[in-house]
């Protein structure tokens, strides 16, 4: 057996080694899975404050809208009887 023979498939046997170590070194692991759902539950949470808090700032513009249409009334009606 020639040192060739052994050394190539040996060569490509440490390099696809080398490579599998590598992608298991950028793997994820279940600490890292973990912190991603933290913080997309975080992130969940502030979205569902925004939502609930535009909720209440359209119910509250919904209240003036309809005190202005309300006041308008009231002074055209006004304006009508000292005419």
């Amino acid at each position: 057996m020639k040192d060739d023979e052994f050394t190539k498939p040996f060569a490509y046997m440490e390099r696809k080694f080398s490579d599998i170590e590598a992608a298991l070194a950028d793997k994820a692991d279940k600490s890292d899975v973990t912190r991603v759902l933290n913080a997309l539950d975080a992130i969940r949470g502030v979205v569902e404050d925004a939502e609930t808090e535009r909720t209440a700032h359209a119910a509250q513009l919904t209240r003036h809208e309809e005190a202005i249409v309300d006041i308008d009334e009231r002074v055209t009606a006004l304006q009508r009887r000292a005419a």
